[in-house]
């Protein structure tokens, strides 16, 4: 008996390793869908939504991710991007094209059940301490505009627009908030169970509300006219920091 058990552990060992490469053989794609919104209504470039007492549109939207992953439990992450930017300022022209939103495509994942998708709003220290020239014309970061040589760093987030803070139909008002630094660099995970199926193509929506960005956890609404311009002020870079952070959320 000692003799049977000493053969047979090895090959239910190798039957169970069997099993498990033929599982990973199969592979579908994750369509993860990044939709700006302002509440519950996905925003369009230069379209109007209230604001406090009067109104408000923004002009340009874009941030930068890294670290995407799809996590699985049991199981470990899997990388689906080191780094990709969320251009809604070109992306967002229209209402079909805002609903959309920007795609961030994961291929070939093994099929089954993901728990989570996890990201950093922001660049690593690695990649921040690079500079646009360093990559090729095709990478997300080879763009100069929202790159920061006086700090060294790459503006992370950029929310621009305009607002009417009287409800008299002009919008008087202009705002640029730029996010950048490493301090301010923030990681998001969030639950929402995906599963990849075998030769298809899934997509999950992700939301990014603006209006949790400009307001406070009790509503309050940020004092635009007060404030507006954030590009050097890291007390209030890494309170929009955290505002940003907060305001991504699974689409249910």
């Amino acid at each position: 008996m000692k003799k049977f058990w000493v053969l047979l552990i090895p090959v239910l060992a190798f039957s169970v390793w069997s099993c498990d490469d033929e599982k990973v053989e199969a592979y579908g794609d994750v369509d993860l869908q990044f939709v700006a919104t302002y509440g519950n209504t996905p925003v369009v470039i230069g379209e109007a939504f209230d604001f406090d007492q009067g109104k408000i549109f923004f002009d340009k939207l874009r941030v930068y991710v890294t670290n995407v992953e799809l996590s699985s439990d049991p199981g470990p992450n899997y990388d689906v991007t080191d780094v990709d930017v969320l251009d809604f300022t070109n992306n967002n022209t229209n209402a079909t094209a805002a609903a959309e939103g920007v795609t961030i495509k994961a291929t070939q994942m093994p099929v089954g059940g993901y728990q989570s998708v996890e990201f950093n709003v922001g660049l690593t220290n690695e990649l921040n301490a690079m500079i646009p020239s360093d990559f090729p014309a095709s990478h997300p970061l080879s763009n100069t505009e929202p790159y920061w040589a006086d700090w060294e760093s790459y503006i992370f987030v950029t929310i621009s627009g305009r607002a009417d803070l009287d409800n008299d139909g002009t919008f008087e008002q202009g705002f640029v908030y730029h996010v950048g630094g490493n301090s301010t660099r923030r990681s998001v995970r969030l639950s929402d169970r995906i599963l990849a199926i075998d030769g298809q193509t899934v997509s999950s929506k992700i939301n990014f509300d603006l209006e949790k960005v400009l307001h406070d956890a009790n509503g309050t609404p940020f004092d635009i006219a007060a404030v507006s311009q954030v590009h050097t002020q890291v007390d209030i870079m890494e309170d929009f920091a955290d505002r940003i952070q907060a305001a991504f959320s699974a689409q249910e």
